[in-house]
């Protein structure tokens, strides 16, 4: 009862209560600091540490640890192994939480870049394998190049490597593992990139990944006919997952370049989507999520930098972009595959003199019918939403050829055509 009448007197001007007048008698309680430390990965709440408590009276503290660490008990004032400690405060007072990294054996997926923007050069994927003796081994790819590194994790889980770069300088990879994730970050010196990582659980088995299947997915072109420094077109690709959370990516994309990568998909349903290209004069990179939001199952920004190159037919000034990413799951027996009949084809830019239109009639059998006879022709591949055909240009006399993807969920069918110097859009959807 007089603690709770008590008033707090701060005599030192310090912002702490040095003494606490109970009320009664003249009596005064007399405070001091205390020490509380965290050896390792974890922390402790309430956080006392240099804050000054009333001496006598009793205090419970409790120990947390951090993702991939185990509480090893508390030492110094006072021990135990329960990770909550109670002690009556007195002078001196000082006490250690102590935490160990607990190894698993798992395998990371993921990227790193700079916090404020994605550069070439300065981001990349990673992957990594830790063992439960604390071995790991992985490695990094940075502007086309890959790096190896290995070691053994301290008892904290975290490591560092030094790795040598031919004609370039050193670069230092921390590391810092858990459970489910691996963090740290990447340096030359100069800049420095955070590491992000993600580890699948899933096993054909015993733990199958819900998102499995097949995916149709477009990256978005600039839909600005007058911008000619970057691509107009949809690039697009396919997608699978299987059972154990292995991804497959093929991409198309519309300056005429091609690349694949196979990934991992994180517990949370996240994919790192990283593509080097044009010799590591190029890259994408960004991470995919597997949702159903509106008429997507997965989305994700994605940047997409191509470097200034005089002797590239297409797009040779570079570009650096922002890409918001869509995609759809794919159903192979939809009928039609396009998930709508009557449409209207539209190919634009890549240097047409003016866009070339056609309407259609698709049948349940994938029967098409080019309905404005512009010798539209259309092939299939039924397995995995891909479509490549060609279409008259009346002013040249001359077909242009054309490919493009399926995204069943949003009612379109994206894609791009080359020019000579551009490429162009296609667009392929309900009619209006």
């Amino acid at each position: 009862k007089a603690l709770a009448d008590s008033k707090i007197i701060d005599s030192d001007g310090d912002g702490v209560p040095n003494y606490f007048d109970a009320g009664c008698c003249g009596d005064t309680f007399a405070v001091a600091p205390i020490s509380v430390n965290v050896v390792g990965n974890g922390q402790v709440t309430p956080n006392y540490n240099g804050q000054k408590l009333i001496l006598g009276l009793t205090y419970t503290l409790f120990a947390q640890p951090g993702e991939g660490a185990v509480f090893n008990g508390w030492t110094g004032s006072v021990t135990t192994s329960s990770p909550q400690a109670t002690f009556v405060m007195t002078t001196n007072l000082s006490l250690t939480a102590n935490f160990s990294f607990s190894p698993v054996t798992a395998t990371y997926n993921g990227l790193f870049y700079q916090n404020d923007a994605v550069r070439l050069r300065q981001s990349g994927s990673i992957t990594a394998t830790t063992t439960k003796n604390g071995s790991y081994s992985g490695s990094l790819t940075l502007g086309g190049s890959r790096y190896s590194f290995k070691g053994v994790l301290n008892g904290s889980g975290r490591a560092t490597n030094n790795i040598p770069r031919s004609g370039n300088t050193t670069l230092t990879v921390a590391l810092q593992a858990g459970n489910d994730h691996l963090t740290g970050a990447v340096t030359d010196g100069s800049w420095i990139a955070d590491i992000t990582a993600t580890r699948s659980l899933f096993n054909a088995k015993t733990n199958p990944a819900p998102q499995a299947g097949k995916y149709t997915v477009k990256l978005p072109g600039s839909g600005d006919v007058a911008n000619t420094a970057e691509p107009l077109g949809d690039s697009f690709g396919t997608v699978n997952v299987d059972k154990g959370g292995k991804i497959a990516f093929s991409a198309s994309l519309a300056d005429n370049a091609k690349a694949s990568q196979s990934s991992i998909l994180s517990q949370d349903g996240q994919w790192p989507l990283y593509l080097s290209l044009n010799r590591g004069k190029g890259q994408m990179l960004g991470w995919m999520n597997f949702e159903t939001l509106g008429n997507n199952d997965l989305d994700g920004t994605i940047s997409w930098i191509k470097e200034p190159n005089a002797t590239e037919r297409y797009y040779s000034g570079g570009f650096d972009l922002d890409i918001a990413a869509v995609g759809s799951a794919y159903n192979p027996a939809l009928a039609p595959l396009t998930g709508f009949a009557d449409g209207q084809f539209t190919l634009t830019g890549g240097n047409l003199a003016s866009s070339i239109s056609s309407l259609t009639a698709l049948s349940a059998a994938n029967k098409l019918t080019d309905i404005s006879s512009n010798k539209l022709s259309i092939k299939f591949s039924t397995g995995n939403g891909l479509f490549s055909g060609s279409i008259l240009n009346r002013g040249t006399g001359k077909s242009v050829k054309f490919n493009g993807i399926v995204l069943q969920r949003q009612q379109e069918s994206p894609g791009f055509f080359l020019g000579t110097n551009q490429t162009g859009r296609v667009e392929w959807k309900p009619t209006p």
